[in-house]
């Protein structure tokens, strides 16, 4: 998967980029994989097992061109997405551009409308997941909070724009997310309580900026999620309707339908 993300790099129409490779603490393979790989411009760093926000803190931090992008080691990117996103920054003189997806697994695309509302799509959930390009100068200066057990994408994303920088979206599936049966995070998580409540806390976190409508869907959507792995599924669902109220539960019927979560 390494090889085949790194290979979509290697492939975009934008040519002029560099490619830092964090390696957060994985076995001594990945460095052999990259050494193996004849391109001068990849720099391959590794980190002391510092979580995915640390790692890409760390790669901000390495960076050294005008713009920084994002790429998980099992996605992969389409050939003209930087050069598409850039082509969109100049364009819309935003900051941050974001894009669509493919889901490999479910072979399904995630592409909401062009001129879309990115802030209440922001407060029903986060469709782009971490497809972003954005500006050095803006993501040196709010960078991933590392704090955050998980939802650092998303914390990111609401944190630009309440510091008032712009962001815009290209409808198109730009990047291919591979949620397949190999090892990744999401995957992992054991949905017991202690964890969903660890999943509330980027929410939390931005309680006043979701406004209390959206704060209860919120929490209703994640205490909600994968029920089907869930012991108690009646307990759980009345405890979310105790809590949170119908219409929060309504919200994420809703949620799914318009393809925000």
């Amino acid at each position: 998967m390494l090889v085949r993300a790194l290979s979509s790099l290697e492939q975009q129409t934008y040519k002029e980029i560099e490619i830092i490779v964090i390696d957060d603490d994985s076995d001594r393979s990945v460095e052999k994989i990259v050494n193996n790989i004849n391109n001068t411009h990849i720099r391959y760093l590794r980190s002391p097992n510092i979580g995915g926000a640390g790692a890409r803190n760390v790669g901000i931090k390495e960076a050294r061109g005008e713009f920084i992008a994002f790429l998980d080691d099992d996605d992969y990117y389409h050939c003209d997405k930087l050069l598409l996103q850039l082509r969109q920054l100049k364009k819309t003189s935003t900051d941050v551009v974001l894009c669509g997806s493919y889901n490999l697994t479910t072979k399904k695309e995630q592409v909401l409308a062009e001129d879309h509302d990115i802030e209440f799509a922001l407060r029903m959930g986060n469709p782009y997941q971490i497809n972003l390009l954005v500006r050095s100068e803006v993501i040196k200066v709010n960078k991933f909070d590392e704090d955050l057990p998980n939802g650092q994408d998303w914390d990111i994303l609401v944190r630009l724009i309440k510091a008032g920088v712009k962001l815009s979206y290209i409808a198109k599936p730009l990047v291919y997310r591979d949620d397949g049966d190999h090892y990744r995070i999401t995957n992992s998580i054991i949905y017991k309580d202690s964890q969903t409540q660890k999943r509330l806390t980027a929410i939390n976190k931005h309680r006043a900026w979701l406004k209390e409508k959206y704060f209860k869907y919120r929490c209703a959507k994640e205490e909600l999620a994968y029920i089907s792995k869930r012991k108690e599924k009646l307990f759980v669902i009345l405890n979310v309707l105790r809590k949170y109220g119908i219409k929060a539960i309504a919200y994420v019927i809703v949620a799914r339908m318009l393809r925000y979560v």
